[in-house]
């Protein structure tokens, strides 16, 4: 994840696999990466603040109309 030569899809996938691993393995992680919990917290939250945000994001491209029979 601290990687900044690698492509921003590796770093998803790196946090992915971690985040994964914290949530399935939740006391094996606890018990061999205790200490790294903060670095990873400070990468997510570095990460997040990258991203990209396109200025129309809150306007639909077309309305989507409910077809239910009521």
């Amino acid at each position: 994840m601290q990687t900044k030569d690698m492509e921003e899809t590796w770093q998803q996938l790196a946090l992915e696999v971690t985040v994964t691993l914290a949530e399935n393995a939740s006391a094996m992680v606890r018990k061999l990466a205790g200490d790294t919990v903060v670095f990873i917290i400070v990468h997510v939250l570095e990460m997040m603040t990258l991203i990209d945000e396109e200025e129309d994001w809150s306007q639909a491209d077309e309305v989507v109309e409910d077809d239910s029979s009521r």
